[in-house]
């Protein structure tokens, strides 16, 4: 699911700066909003085609595309 449309879909403030995303170990990060709507970053269910697991870094895993440095 690209961020961009979970943004969209709950209604995300155009004046938002930053996404926070929290793991269930308590591991948190901050993604630009710019970065959410502007490259194609996404929220993964899936690795190779199978839904994720808790103990395989799952339920849901942020990625960002592979041609940014």
């Amino acid at each position: 699911m690209l961020f961009a449309n979970l943004l969209d879909a709950v209604g995300a403030s155009d004046g938002a700066a930053t996404l926070n995303i929290t793991a269930l170990n308590d591991y948190a990060i901050e993604i630009p909003i710019e970065d959410a709507r502007n490259l194609l970053t996404m929220l993964a269910l899936k690795t190779d085609g199978k839904y994720m697991w808790v103990r395989d870094k799952g339920p849901l895993w942020p990625v960002y595309p592979r041609h940014i440095n």
